[in-house]
């Protein structure tokens, strides 16, 4: 039944989409909160053996962006790093169905996959099971668990592992919802919570949070699209302005996105077909229908890439734009400024992208008039001087040069000194 509902999905059109979706959020009146809180319940098991343990959402591609790929990839360096000195049991655990065909574990030998779905969220639990969770819903969802682990075998609560990769209160201004997730990362029980960026660090410490202890991890370039970058210096780029956009995702802008796109067209000569030297405005991320911008410009949507396909029109790329209404620096500016393109974004409280790389262009004011002037600068520039973007310099080799998460060691050891207790 669910395959057969997500391929009438498939095949319905974007707008019809869109439509059913604002719908269904107009007549569901239950909140996040009511939706997501659902606490689990603690299993005793008696195995010896040490385990790490991830809870996620969701395991499906369709679903995941970067910050599901990043704590995938996190966990795996972990558990490696872990396993070296102290042989353990390795599982994730997801809120949603897990299909096998649907998922982003290329890999999945020496892993225990258990959905909460399947086990009436009940969550089987050693004497040493220490947990990694991804959001402040799973946070409050597992601490009951510890809470009956530690009263089950005799010990102090198990310090719980957060991968913070986003202000989450602030998805949910003024609201039950916004006190929750507060709570959750200002945990009542141990707490020790690592950080995608030293901006989301600061920017947690500046509203007076607090943890047991912190981490910071910086981002790196996915190691799928990472071999593109060989091809860069054979590669020409085109006239093509890439835009990430995510209609429905609040902090990523699009309506300014939007409305910035069309004061752009508005300064700009009328746009030629590609072969007469035209350029082509594409968008990714999710889908969206295509939107004329005028002046014979349109908002092509290309919706959500493989990796394959992204890194392939990375390479071609020359302009990218890429708001982020957040602390975090966002991964999609961060790779299109190291491919050499020249990278419309934005500051946000504390985080200054000038600081990321040379191609980063963040906006004075992130309005539409000034989104529409700097666009067309910048395409301007990249007529008058191609190269420009590819002789750019990073300020953070770390994220090109792969390796190892920044923080890996320090929590690896952590993990290691719990476990040993």
């Amino acid at each position: 039944m669910n395959s057969l509902k997500a391929r009438a999905r498939e095949a319905m059109p974007p707008q019809l989409r869109e439509v059913l979706r604002y719908f269904r959020r107009a007549l569901d009146p239950i909140p996040i909160e009511t939706r997501v809180i659902r606490p689990n319940t603690f299993k005793a098991d008696p195995d010896e053996k040490p385990r790490l343990t991830l809870i996620l959402p969701s395991l499906s591609k369709k679903k995941a962006f970067g910050g599901v790929t990043t704590t995938r990839d996190f966990f795996f360096e972990l558990t490696a790093a872990v396993n070296r000195d102290l042989p353990l049991d390795v599982r994730i655990i997801v809120e949603d169905p897990y299909d096998p065909e649907d998922s982003i574990l290329a890999d999945t030998t020496g892993i225990t996959i258990e959905s909460l779905q399947s086990t009436n969220r009940s969550i089987s639990t050693r004497k040493r099971d220490l947990f990694l969770v991804y959001n402040w819903w799973i946070a409050l969802n597992l601490d009951p668990v510890l809470e009956a682990q530690a009263a089950h075998f005799s010990q102090p609560i198990l310090t719980k592992f957060y991968i913070f990769q986003e202000y989450e209160p602030n998805f949910y201004p003024f609201s039950s919802a916004n006190i929750m997730a507060t709570a959750a990362i200002n945990a009542k029980n141990p707490q020790n919570i690592i950080f995608n960026t030293k901006e989301l660090l600061d920017y947690y410490h500046a509203l007076n949070n607090r943890c047991d202890r912190h981490y910071v991890l910086e981002p790196v370039l996915s190691p799928a699209i990472r071999p593109f970058l060989d091809r860069l210096s054979s590669t020409e780029k085109e006239r093509i302005i890439l835009v990430y956009g995510r209609r429905n995702i609040d902090r990523n802008c699009f309506s300014i996105l939007e409305e910035g796109l069309k004061a752009f067209a508005k300064q700009m000569p009328e746009n030629k077909s590609v072969e007469d030297g035209g350029w082509t405005v594409c968008s990714a991320g999710l889908k969206h229908r295509d939107i004329p911008l005028g002046n014979g410009f349109t908002l092509k949507s290309l919706g959500k890439l493989s990796l394959d396909d992204y890194g392939a029109l990375l390479c071609r790329s020359a302009v990218g734009v890429s708001l982020m209404a957040s602390p975090h620096p966002s991964y999609p500016p961060l790779e299109m400024a190291h491919f050499g393109m020249r990278t419309i974004t934005n500051n946000y409280a504390n985080k200054d992208m000038t600081k990321r790389h040379e191609n980063l262009l963040p906006l004075e004011q992130a309005l539409p008039a000034d989104l529409g002037n700097t666009l067309a600068e910048t395409c301007r520039t990249f007529e008058e001087t191609p190269e420009l973007g590819l002789k750019a310099q990073t300020h953070m080799p770390s994220f090109i040069e792969g390796g190892n998460f920044s923080c890996l060691e320090d929590v690896a050891q952590d993990f290691r000194n719990i476990l040993a207790q």
